[in-house]
């Protein structure tokens, strides 16, 4: 009797673990992914300062990353991505002078996802890429709008972004990106000739670094 009983609850332990196994979120081999991220950020805020002065500012960030994904093994992609970035910073003085920044970024990335299982549907998602990125910023006088100088940027990046996959369906998964951990070297030149070149290491979670996408699963 006793043989029996564990006999049962092994067959019965054994059927539960294979059927979660075969429940849990899976981006099988040989899937493609299909899919594109949206970054959208503004910001105004008025301060008045000490002498009474009064200083707006605006603020406005786009970011789009279109991408193309293969599963090279179950819950593993490999693939490259598009993104384009822009941004616009004002601040204004006692609405008669200021600064205007506008800051336009074109850029690639070659990437690996790795998809770590939390459910039937939902999963974390862990993605390192290698990025590079060419960047030409204009600061410009608010009032009158005058360009008053411009910086060109080539910036080199390693980066470790963490999110967060739903699947609406078997052919659709929606996700959000919350930051990332970045490595980059920055070469910048400025309209004048001159030369300055950066490195930086640093985790950021700010509305820049928030995303979300939609992602189209073909096989």
């Amino acid at each position: 009797m006793k043989k029996t009983t564990l006999l049962l609850a092994f067959v019965l332990a054994t059927t539960a673990y294979a059927q979660n196994q075969d429940d849990r979120f899976t981006i099988s081999q040989g899937t493609w992914e299909f899919g594109g991220n949206l970054g959208l950020f503004w910001n105004t805020a008025d301060v008045t300062e000490a002498d009474n002065d009064k200083r707006d500012f605006d603020s406005f960030f786009l970011f789009v990353n279109p991408n193309i994904g293969y599963a090279f093994d179950d819950n593993w992609v490999a693939g490259f991505g598009l993104d384009y970035q822009y941004r616009k910073d004002k601040s204004i003085l006692n609405t008669e002078s200021g600064n205007e920044t506008i800051t336009n970024g074109y850029g690639f990335s070659a990437f690996v996802k790795r998809y770590i299982a939390l459910g039937q549907k939902f999963a974390f998602s862990l993605t390192g890429s290698l990025n590079y990125q060419i960047s030409d910023v204009e600061l410009r006088s608010a009032n009158p709008e005058i360009i008053t100088s411009e910086q060109d940027s080539s910036i080199y990046g390693l980066g470790l972004t963490p999110g967060f996959v739903y699947s609406l369906s078997p052919k659709f998964l929606i996700q959000a990106n919350l930051g990332a951990l970045n490595y980059s070297r920055r070469k910048t030149t400025e309209s004048g000739g001159r030369e300055d070149i950066s490195n930086s290491l640093a985790f950021r979670i700010n509305p820049e670094n928030i995303n979300f996408g939609v992602t189209y699963l073909w096989n």
